[in-house]
């Protein structure tokens, strides 16, 4: 009898059975195991004869393996909120070494090129570049401002005899 005969599709009822199905060849024996391994999985830990169960305990005065070597939790210290200072937004916190006035004006500031409106990160807080003008940028810092000019480097006259150690060319 073939597979697709209407007396084999009636005895077998949903077709199951039929060679060539996947279901099955393997989800019923799958099912089955399924079932019976969680049958067999029910029974306690006393009635596997399980001598000790493993565990985890921790003291109070152990270190915690993910804390960074070395650091220690505040215990219940209260730390005092950070009082922002800004004793130290002055001209001399500062190098305003060049400026380049154009379409988008740029100064370079402790060695680092800004633009208006970029911020500078310094020690006591953010700092905002608020204007660059010829000579003079203008920082903000918790409302106040302050205009920083370019420092030049002082150029010093060659000194007299400086101009006698300058070897001359000679002439054939």
């Amino acid at each position: 009898m073939r597979a697709d005969h209407p007396e084999y599709v009636a005895k077998s009822g949903t077709g199951l059975r039929r060679p060539g199905n996947p279901c099955a060849r393997y989800l019923l024996p799958l099912l089955a195991g399924t079932l019976l391994g969680a049958s067999l999985c029910a029974q306690s830990v006393e009635e596997l004869g399980v001598a000790r169960r493993s565990g985890f305990a921790v003291s109070n005065t152990a270190r915690n393996p993910f804390w960074p070597v070395g650091w220690t939790p505040d215990s219940g210290k209260e730390v005092a909120p950070k009082v922002s200072s800004s004793a130290w937004f002055n001209e001399a916190s500062f190098r305003l070494s060049s400026i380049s006035t154009g379409g988008l004006p740029l100064a370079m500031i402790n060695g680092r090129p800004y633009g208006e409106g970029d911020f500078i990160s310094m020690p006591g807080g953010i700092v905002q570049v608020n204007q660059i003008r010829d000579g003079v940028v203008q920082l903000l810092f918790e409302g106040r401002t302050l205009e920083v000019t370019i420092r030049r480097e002082s150029t010093r006259p060659p000194a007299a005899d400086h101009e006698s150690k300058i070897p001359t060319q000679q002439k054939h």
